[in-house]
């Protein structure tokens, strides 16, 4: 794993080489975020902050160990599918478009 915001679980762990963090914070990233990111097994950590992108929960509980999301400051408009997700335990959403409707 030598990709910038990309931290891999160390040799001599059962998950060695898989993402453990995602940190594309302030990356000028725009657009979908697709689904597919909720398939990474390990991820215990993303942060999108910063970034004008669009995103869709659907799948998010496949992202099983999944315990911090960043995405303030994204224009994220709805929760729709957020309740799925089954270890969360902190989730920043600061300065986004959320309507409580």
């Amino acid at each position: 794993c030598n990709w910038s915001g990309v931290e891999c679980y160390e040799d001599g762990n059962d998950r060695a080489g898989h993402v453990k963090v995602l940190n594309l914070e302030h990356n000028s990233l725009d657009g979908d975020v697709p689904s597919l990111i909720w398939n990474l097994p390990f991820v215990v950590e993303i942060d999108l902050k910063e970034n004008d992108i669009t995103v869709d929960f659907d799948g998010i509980e496949n992202a099983q160990y999944l315990e911090t999301l960043r995405l303030s400051e994204t224009g994220l408009t709805s929760l729709d599918g957020i309740g799925k997700a089954p270890s969360i335990t902190a989730l920043h959403l600061t300065s986004n478009e959320l309507n409580s409707d």
